[in-house]
């Protein structure tokens, strides 16, 4: 993964700037860790976000958007080589999930996939 972005999307998961979600990227003014990632792609004009379907957004340009996993030019720019951020280093799963899982559901900071992502990403 880009350091610098890596560095950058670490700052905003802990800023307090954003409300952890689940099963979207952006659901009614929540985000899952990879929405947070895409808010960057954004802000740096890789991207655009379009509100389609009531409170959800899309991220992406043309064909390349979705509302559930990185689209390909988010990849491409972070160094993520999956929509869902697949681990590295033998770990099974994703960055997906890990946000979504039952046992993170109760706490709404990122707290549940900041370490992961220092480690394995």
């Amino acid at each position: 993964m880009n350091a610098e972005i890596k560095a950058r999307w670490l700052d905003a998961l802990k800023s307090g700037k954003y409300k952890r979600g689940t099963g979207f990227l952006s659901y009614d003014g929540r985000h899952c860790c990879l929405g947070v990632l895409c808010e960057l792609a954004v802000e740096d004009g890789i991207i655009t976000k379009t509100g389609l379907r009531g409170p959800t957004f899309d991220y992406g340009i043309g064909k390349d958007v979705s509302q559930f996993g990185l689209p390909a030019k988010v990849q491409a720019w972070s160094g993520i080589d999956n929509p869902l951020g697949r681990f590295k280093s033998g770990l099974r799963g994703n960055l997906s999930s890990l946000n979504d899982s039952k046992e993170s559901l109760a706490d709404a900071s990122y707290d549940v996939v900041i370490p992961t992502i220092e480690a394995y990403f």
